[in-house]
């Protein structure tokens, strides 16, 4: 199966036109940017550094609909890097990310639609993929969903709704840089490691208070795991989970929100277990500052092996604002516990805005990503800063600098990267 990108990007242009016919309120926003951007190690490596320089083009694309039955948004940004001096092979990036919801018997029976395209960490410890971050060590995922479902309304205060959830995970055949033009300068598929989940859940919402809502349900899904090599562990399985939890918003600007129970796993090889199911979240605003904690215990899908494990993440944030700037403080834990070993990562962030006058805007970030656990990968360490001055309300011109360390780990790669890039983007 060949990327549905760059075909579900035409569809999306070639239907902009009917959307905005269709009864209701619609929306579209486009925009492209160029940029010019130096490298001095574009091969990641410690020694015999690399230099190049690179043109990006960064097309921008937006459509919202919603009316009568049906809501549709989508998003696209895409990057396509040529560089220069051919030190390195021109490169893209995409980021897709589309769905469709449709009222198809009313007040009773629905069906959700959703695609997204975006690159991920290889490895599913690290987390959500840093800002600006390179290619090395990612992969792409490709996500479809469909889901029919019906939802029942008991009174004001209480509904209920199950159904069915297909899902569809693949990742791109390779890690890090890649063909161009997909089916044209070399073929480009995601058929690495295929995953088939089929869920079936039933859940029931009931309003207790104006500010406490409650929420029961469980759901049954069998995750079919094609296998990339002969011999290769079987990392198909079937899960139950139940679940209860809430909404509470405790008082003005306070919502907390827990959600939790037990899962049970069985593995086709043989092997089963049973595990906690937790998303809990607090945040609360006190004036110009905004607090958040998280606590999850959640499974995610290791793009390594297509297996599914359970990872344990902890997090909490503070943003402060000021009459001409914004602070924003971070810090986050995540633990993936795999069959042979667990993967442990700190994460620590700041960042900083600080408006010169009313268009030009000076940015400063930093974050470390710290490894611990069994899985020794070494530590990295980002820093950016940045200038951006506006044009008008959709368009800007900025210069950027980011720097990337990585120390040596148990994988004996130690090395730094130093990057600056002008770029221009036009929005209409």
């Amino acid at each position: 199966m060949r990327t549905l990108t760059l075909y579900a990007l035409l569809m999306a242009f070639g239907l902009l036109r009917p959307i905005t016919a269709l009864a209701g309120e619609s929306s579209f926003e486009a925009g492209i940017g160029f940029g010019g951007e130096y490298n001095d190690n574009v091969k990641e490596t410690a020694h015999n550094k690399k230099t190049d320089f690179i043109t990006h083009i960064k097309p921008k694309l937006s459509f919202s609909h919603q009316g009568g039955r049906i809501t549709m948004q989508g998003t696209y940004r895409g990057d396509y890097q040529f560089y220069t001096q051919g030190n390195a092979q021109d490169d893209y990036m995409h980021y897709l990310n589309l769905s469709l919801s449709a009222e198809v018997v009313e007040n009773l029976f629905f069906i959700d639609i959703m695609e997204d395209l975006q690159p991920v960490y290889t490895n599913p410890a690290r987390g959500d993929v840093i800002e600006g971050d390179t290619m090395t060590d990612m992969v792409n995922r490709n996500t479809f969903v469909v889901s029919p479902y019906f939802r029942l309304h008991f009174s004001d205060r209480t509904d209920a709704r199950f159904g069915y959830r297909f899902t569809d995970l693949r990742y791109s055949e390779g890690e890090g840089r890649h063909t161009f033009i997909p089916g044209l300068d070399g073929e480009y598929d995601f058929n690495s490691r295929v995953s088939l989940q089929h869920a079936l859940f039933a859940e029931i919402n009931h309003a207790l208070t104006d500010r406490l809502s409650l929420t029961a349900g469980m759901d049954v899904i069998r995750y079919d795991v094609e296998k990339t090599q002969p011999g290769e562990e079987d990392q198909s399985l079937t899960r139950y989970r139940a679940y209860a939890g809430g909404i509470w918003e405790a008082a003005e600007g306070v919502v907390v929100k827990v959600q939790g129970g037990p899962s049970y796993s069985m593995r086709d090889k043989g092997d089963s277990k049973v595990q906690p199911y937790l998303n809990s979240s607090v945040a609360w605003q006190v004036g110009r500052s905004e607090f958040g904690l998280s606590y999850n215990i959640d499974y995610y899908d290791d793009p390594r092996t297509g297996g599914n494990s359970q990872r344990t993440s902890y997090g909490g944030w503070w943003r402060k604002s000021f009459d001409r700037s914004e602070l924003r403080l971070g810090l986050s834990y995540n633990n993936y516990d795999r069959s042979d070993s667990t993967d442990e990562y700190f994460r620590p962030s700041f960042s900083y805005r600080y408006d010169l006058t009313e268009r030009l805007k000076a940015t400063v970030s930093a974050t470390a990503e710290l490894s611990q656990g069994s899985a020794r990968y070494g530590d990295t360490y980002y820093a950016n800063a940045g200038l951006q001055y506006e044009l008008d309300e959709k368009s800007w011109v900025g210069i950027t600098y980011r720097r990337k360390t990585v120390d040596s780990g148990s994988n004996g790669r130690a090395y730094d990267i130093n990057r600056v890039m002008l770029e221009v983007y036009f929005g209409f």
